[in-house]
């Protein structure tokens, strides 16, 4: 009977272990990282579904209840978006705005907005009787931005609204 002597160099077995360790975490990391970003949303359209993730839905209405670092865009008729008090801190969504109202008679009230998108809030120009009520703008490059359309010559306007009140101690 014949028998079968294996001799291992523990040097050359050590480095292969290192080299698959170091591998397979790197590909857990890869994994990962993947799978985070897929979870995590670019933009959150404000509706009766999707505020859950950033607040409540009551009557039309998403109050916030917390801040939010992504950018907003309301594409319903009547929605509000109460903010609570807290501070939406995102850059540049849809319309290269924190803030895109895509709707006609929709509310944005007691929001902070801290962007370093274009605008802060943009309306479109199919969006009629927005109202925009104790928001609070940080520093953006505009403010508000209403988009228009010449309803003859298919002309499109933007009107930016650099400041929308002034601080009445100073």
């Amino acid at each position: 009977m014949s028998h079968f002597n294996f001799i291992f160099d523990t040097t050359q077995i050590s480095r292969f272990l290192t080299q698959s360790t170091l591998i397979t975490i790197a590909l857990m990391a890869v994994f990962y990282y993947q799978t985070a970003q897929a979870q995590i949303p670019s933009r959150i359209f404000v509706t009766e579904i999707s505020c859950s993730q950033i607040g409540i839905w009551e009557s039309g209405t998403c109050t916030l209840t917390g801040d939010v670092d992504i950018p907003l865009i309301i594409q319903r008729s009547g929605v509000t978006l109460d903010g609570n008090g807290y501070t939406v801190n995102a850059g540049a969504g849809l319309n290269n705005a924190t803030i895109s109202v895509m709707a006609p008679s929709v509310t944005v009230k007691n929001v902070v907005i801290q962007s370093t998108a274009q605008s802060a809030i943009n309306i479109l120009p199919i969006a009629a009787g927005v109202v925009i009520e104790n928001v609070i703008m940080d520093e953006p490059r505009v403010g508000v931005t209403v988009q228009a359309e010449d309803s003859v010559n298919g002309v499109r306007s933007h009107y930016d609204i650099f400041k929308l009140c002034q601080d009445p101690t100073g």
